[in-house]
């Protein structure tokens, strides 16, 4: 759990995480996006990585999705974060 980009980063290099869930909304100007980019790329190999938003935009869900990540709209649903966490568990690389 990381409130901001400086903490995920030092949480990943404490330990490399399974998966990523990044909230679209962040201080200091970044967005999700950037951050999810920057995170995967801080690690090998790169872990799947989600975005979680209230913004409804279809601006956002495009971008999203050009750049491969899943988003999942708030409130989120306990379901729908379960089913989410499991797509992505099947990306994670066999170790």
């Amino acid at each position: 759990l990381a409130l901001d980009p400086v903490q995920a980063h030092a949480a990943l290099r404490a330990r490399r995480p399974d998966l990523l869930l990044v909230d679209y909304h962040l201080d200091a100007g970044e967005d999700g996006l950037e951050a999810l980019d920057a995170l995967r790329a801080a690690c090998v190999p790169p872990p799947p990585g989600a975005l979680l938003t209230a913004d409804a935009s279809v601006e956002l869900a495009e971008r999203a999705r050009a750049l491969g990540y899943p988003l999942l709209r708030k409130p989120v649903k306990p379901a729908a974060l379960r089913a989410l966490v499991s797509q992505l568990g099947r990306q994670l690389p066999v170790a």
